[in-house]
């Protein structure tokens, strides 16, 4: 039995007649624990006859409270003839002051057309508050209740489980929510990375087609050797249609630019890249001529290779596209800077490497603490002029495209030896 239980039971024999928020205030409690009391009270038995009601009071609000801690300050307001300015710079009499003093300090204000001035200058404001008026039945009996919240050890050894009140389980009612169920580390991972992409003003697109062809992807992207040997072939063929509507556009591609690819050789397969998602988007953005163009899509790709410690078999991958003028390489060490802050991971360096995407093309590694070693998680950079061109793009653009691979960074951050530990 706590003390708050005690003195609130002592002040119930003692008035007989009670008002919660008369209690509350008289002992210095809480209104909502007093209202637990009671009620805890009145489930015992019939000890108190209780009444609710709705009761409409006034109360300072902000400015209120800021008007009256500078009135404070500023002077003495035992002083009739003392003018106080708040920091609003406005003159508040003394009577102002003191019907406030006496709304803040819980007491009632007769005059109603001061009410209504004052709540008109937003220094009071009337909120509806509820309580319980009641009335003790059995004081006695009250006087002597015993409630115990649950049988304890001691209770048995004692026999006082004979005599005190022990309050009845309530199964109707709802138990402790506990937290159940997390999200995996992975997914946490790539939500963080989305998150902060849109928080930058980036636009997500739908990463679609998980089976796609290859050699329509890289002859529109300009590459004369697919490597599909890692790839999960489908067998199967494209229909007819397809083929005649995407032939010319293979045609004229390989006029241009040396396309090597054999059009009769088209053949689907499990994506091992989101080039075909890059190509899609660059040609929206020929039609559409809305720049500049933040993208960017993550989708899971399938590679068909040996797995081990830095290598999986499925992984996802993040592709950012940033189309606009005046770009240049500075833009993808900033926008990489920025990401990897945001994510909190330390100690990115990049290098030169190849990509027959851009030109020049750089790698972004991270040192990794517990591997004591660099690990490799994305390539960057400009995107090569004579495929923006073969996209009908305008000569004045620049296009940026950034590759991450999320499994690495949610690596280095569990700090895991083992790229499998994050699955």
């Amino acid at each position: 039995m706590t003390n708050n239980f005690e003195k609130i039971v002592n002040y119930l024999i003692d008035k007989h007649h009670f008002n919660t928020l008369d209690v509350s205030k008289d002992l210095d409690i809480q209104h909502e624990q007093v209202l637990e009391v009671i009620k805890l009270i009145q489930s015992i038995g019939d000890y108190l006859m209780l009444t609710e009601r709705c009761l409409e009071n006034w109360n300072l609000t902000q400015l209120g409270k800021s008007l009256m801690e500078h009135c404070v300050k500023q002077g003495d307001h035992n002083n009739s003839n003392n003018l106080i300015k708040n920091k609003l710079k406005q003159d508040i009499d003394m009577e102002m002051y003191f019907n406030l003093n006496i709304i803040q300090n819980g007491g009632k204000l007769d005059d109603n057309e001061k009410l209504l001035l004052y709540e008109f200058k937003k220094y009071i404001e009337k909120s509806t508050v509820k309580c319980i008026e009641g009335e003790v039945l059995k004081d006695e009996s009250l006087s002597d209740l015993n409630i115990e919240y649950s049988i304890s050890e001691n209770m048995l050894k004692e026999d006082r489980w004979k005599t005190a009140k022990i309050l009845p389980y309530n199964f109707d009612g709802m138990g402790q929510k506990i937290q159940v169920g997390n999200l995996h580390y992975l997914t946490e991972i790539i939500n963080n990375v989305r998150q902060i992409l849109l928080e930058i003003g980036f636009t997500e697109e739908n990463c679609e087609d998980f089976i796609e062809n290859p050699f329509l992807t890289n002859n529109m992207m300009l590459i004369t050797n697919p490597d599909v040997e890692n790839s999960y072939i489908v067998n199967t063929k494209l229909k007819n249609n397809i083929l005649n509507e995407v032939s010319p556009k293979i045609k004229n591609i390989k006029k241009t630019n040396n396309g090597t690819t054999d059009i009769n050789k088209l053949k689907p397969v499990i994506r091992n890249n989101l080039n075909n998602n890059l190509s899609k988007l660059l040609n929206k953005a020929a039609v559409d001529s809305k720049y500049p163009l933040n993208k960017f899509v993550i989708g899971k790709v399938l590679f068909s290779g040996k797995t081990d410690f830095l290598h999986l078999a499925e992984f996802h991958v993040l592709k950012i596209l940033v189309l606009d003028t005046q770009l240049n390489f500075s833009n993808i060490i900033g926008l990489l800077d920025v990401i990897f802050k945001k994510l909190n991971i330390e100690n990115i360096e990049y290098k030169p490497a190849y990509s027959p995407l851009s030109v020049p093309t750089l790698e972004t590694i991270c040192y990794h603490y517990g591997m004591d070693q660099w690990i490799r998680i994305g390539k960057s950079g400009i995107i090569r002029q004579e495929i923006l061109k073969s996209m009908n793009l305008q000569n004045n653009l620049v296009g940026l495209v950034l590759t991450i691979n999320l499994e690495r960074v949610a690596m280095i951050k569990k700090d895991a030896v083992d790229i499998r530990e994050v699955l």
